[in-house]
């Protein structure tokens, strides 16, 4: 009897990867269409512990990241949100101008724009889509062929 279990699995990991993927670059397109480049000026850090871990064995190894704070002025307001993306201290200085890119329709929603426009999410997503398919299809034949 083939057990499908496993590769079905596979299957499913790869349709969510590929789900996520389209999800992606639809927000990357979102932001290039319908944002807006300005000008921000960083004007704090909101302090992010991340856990990294090596080895299983190991004890977790805290890191201390730090995401900047960004003003900028969008429909005759001043706005502040805090970047997706958190860095090592000292990657930004307080006073520094950086690209802002914000959605025309809703000012609050921003980003720093290398973050805002990067295809990294969905081409991450497309080879874990591949990846699990191929799996997927690899254990069914090992498994059809028992």
């Amino acid at each position: 009897m083939v057990s499908l279990v496993l590769p079905a699995m596979f299957g499913l990991g790869a349709l969510a990867m590929g789900a996520l993927a389209v999800a992606a670059f639809r927000k990357t397109r979102r932001w290039r269409t319908e944002g807006v480049t300005v000008e921000g000026e960083v004007v704090g850090f909101v302090e992010r512990e991340l856990r990294m871990r090596e080895n299983l064995n190991e004890r977790d190894d805290r890191v201390q990241k730090f995401s900047p704070v960004l003003s900028f002025a969008a429909d005759g307001k001043t706005h502040r949100v805090t970047a997706s993306a958190a860095e090592p201290q000292g990657a930004y200085e307080l006073g520094q101008r950086l690209p802002v890119r914000y959605l025309a329709s809703a000012p609050d929603q921003a980003d720093l724009e290398k973050i805002a426009v990067s295809n990294v999410p969905g081409i991450a997503f497309t080879i874990l889509a591949i990846i699990a398919g191929t799996v997927a299809a690899v254990v069914f034949n090992a498994a059809r062929g028992e």
